[in-house]
């Protein structure tokens, strides 16, 4: 549903004598959804090998898909099915981000601690969830899955 300041916001022009008006269209969900995924592709929070990862990087780039995310969907329709599935990206981000806390800022956490395992569980989970809105994401809209996003996708059943 387009509402009436959505329409005004996009309009670009308007002429005379008998009447003109021109417009920009809003940006189609598929160009929206391959942006999402070149974006997610080149967080490598959500691919690399667990033992290389430093909590403080892995929190800055997860607020950075947040703050990217938070900015698509503000340009898509508030019923649009990509923007549930943002949504749900951003929410994983948070939960991630309440989860790693408990990792307090801690540059290398020694490997075998319960810090590290706690930070690398949440890591694990984001991954996961991130992993079901790309397949979910790339299917609906007909795009290939980055080579990179293919290792976080879930496994399929059989």
């Amino acid at each position: 549903m387009t509402r009436p300041e959505d329409l005004l916001r996009r309009l670009t022009g308007i002429s005379t004598p008998i009447v003109g008006l021109s417009w920009q269209p809003a940006p189609s969900e598929s160009e929206a959804a391959n942006r999402v995924l070149a974006l997610l592709e080149d967080r490598r929070v959500l691919y690399e090998n667990y033992s290389w990862e430093v909590p403080e990087q892995c929190i800055d780039s997860v607020l950075r898909i947040r703050e990217a995310l938070t900015t698509e969907i503000g340009m898509l329709s508030p019923d649009s099915p990509l923007a549930a599935n943002l949504r749900a990206v951003n929410a994983a981000c948070r939960r991630f981000l309440r989860q790693a806390g408990a990792a307090d800022g801690v540059g290398i956490l020694m490997p075998g601690s319960f810090r590290r395992w706690q930070f690398e569980s949440a890591l694990g989970e984001l991954r996961a969830s991130i992993g079901i809105h790309v397949a979910v994401i790339a299917q609906a809209h007909g795009l290939p899955v980055p080579s990179e996003l293919v290792k976080i996708l879930p496994e399929a059943p059989g």
